[in-house]
């Protein structure tokens, strides 16, 4: 059976999932390198981060999904720990504990800006991602 082409929508979509999955992974990679040890502190933690997590949530804010500001090192146990239990308050504590009170100011902030996430902002995001980590 022959397949049908794939319309302009589909193939937009579809790049736009594709630069935004190499943002995330390059985001990813940037957390461990800027934050090499686990910021959670739980019970358990191993102390190597293994994990970049959000601190405001990807579904919460757009405008700061790719800002290294908004990663947090975590290790694999303190990463479960803060989805799966009901230690997630503690690990959230120990994070801002350990963060300066600007940094607070400015996740706040931005945390409030709306953007639209267009196939333009992935490119400028995963371009600006890039530059960072070949500096």
């Amino acid at each position: 059976m022959k397949r049908k082409p794939k319309t302009s929508l589909q193939k937009y979509t579809a790049k736009k999932k594709r630069l935004s999955n190499q943002a995330k992974a390059l985001w990813q990679e940037l957390i461990r390198v800027i934050s090499p040890n686990c910021e959670g502190h739980g019970i358990g933690c191993t102390g190597k981060t293994q994990a970049g997590h959000h601190f405001v949530f990807v579904s919460a804010s757009n405008h700061l999904r790719f800002d290294l500001k908004n990663g947090i090192g975590l290790c694999t146990k303190c990463h479960y720990a803060l989805h799966n239990t009901g230690r997630a308050g503690i690990v959230y504590l120990n994070i801002i504990q350990g963060r300066s009170k600007e940094w607070k100011e400015y996740i706040d902030k931005n945390s409030q800006v709306r953007v639209s996430t267009t196939l333009g902002w992935y490119k400028k995001k995963f371009d600006e991602l890039t530059k960072l980590k070949n500096n």
